[in-house]
């Protein structure tokens, strides 16, 4: 993902969110919101879909002005998906569990962690975290961690060549 990844993430966290649930729980004490339900998440090339979605915000108590500090997403499986740029096109991460570190720009799953790209490519593991502003990962915690790698595209042959 690379350097591509930074600015795609860049370009995403500059649009605005939008939230759709069957349900919305605001806890403005606490500073955290839960959607329940059905619940679909955008910004940008961003799409998360999850049965549950958490919330928690903060809050610049001198502007009254809240940012995401993160969102807990559960689901059988919740989805979390970003296209990187057009050549790489969509990585999807699904999990039973995950964790948006929105202020770090880190996700990690958990339960049934899987990311997936375009052109084949799997990792599965019980946990994964992705660094959404780096594209490194590591995985594995209780259970083997498995990949699949797509085979190598051929380079065309030139014209005239045999």
């Amino acid at each position: 993902m690379g350097a591509t990844g930074a600015i795609a993430l860049q370009n995403d966290l500059k649009e605005r969110i939008k939230a759709e649930a069957d349900l919305y729980e605001l806890n403005d004490l606490e500073h955290i919101t839960t959607y329940t339900g059905s619940v679909i998440i955008t910004q940008g090339s961003i799409r998360i879909e999850a049965d549950t979605v958490t919330v928690k915000w903060a809050v610049n108590h001198e502007t009254n002005e809240r940012t995401i500090e993160s969102l807990t997403c559960n689901g059988q499986p919740a989805r979390f998906q970003q296209e990187i740029n057009p050549e790489e096109g969509l990585v999807v991460a699904t999990a039973n569990t995950i964790f948006y570190d929105h202020s770090n720009e880190k996700i990690e799953l958990t339960k049934d962690a899987n990311i997936t790209r375009e052109d084949g490519s799997l990792l599965t593991s019980d946990s994964i975290l992705y660094d959404l502003s780096t594209g490194g990962m590591s995985a594995g915690k209780n259970e083997r961690v498995k990949t699949v790698f797509p085979p190598q595209k051929q380079k065309e042959e030139k014209d005239g060549d045999s």
